[in-house]
């Protein structure tokens, strides 16, 4: 069977933001990765020829990057080191009934505004993802 490939171009992420209020930053986002990596320790012992590894914790980031909106500058500020964490949902090519979504929960560690003279005012956050991501389809 081939595979089906997809465009990123509908790409979907909503957050629920301390107060309660869920935020849509795909609007304005254009570049969002969940990045999802796993821990090894090594166990080679004497006799060995080859290093010896078993897996061990998995761990997740996400980021988004895109076009700063002032609506949403205070709520997320407000996430910024909060000790409750965020519920995620994100979809790498769409919210579109049947396709696939991430939901995770995650702390914010860095909210970023740049403002370049020649060009538009953007933003980026990035997250630690506590827990599991969990796949299901919208």
């Amino acid at each position: 069977m081939a595979p089906t490939f997809r465009h990123g171009k509908g790409a979907y992420f909503s957050l629920t933001s301390t107060a309660g209020v869920t935020i849509v930053l795909s609007s304005g986002g254009d570049d969002m990765s969940l990045d999802s990596s796993a821990d090894t320790a090594e166990v080679t012992a004497f006799g060995d020829d080859d290093r010896v590894y078993i897996a061990g914790l998995r761990g997740h980031t996400f980021s988004l990057s895109g076009h700063f909106a002032s609506t949403y500058a205070d709520p997320i500020r407000g996430m910024l080191g909060n000790s409750t964490a965020s519920n995620c949902i994100f979809g790498a090519y769409g919210n579109t009934t049947g396709f696939i979504k991430s939901t995770f929960a995650m702390h914010l560690t860095q909210f970023t505004v740049g403002s370049p003279v020649g060009d538009k005012v953007s933003m980026s956050i990035s997250a630690q993802v506590t827990g599991a991501v969990s796949s299901t389809i919208f």
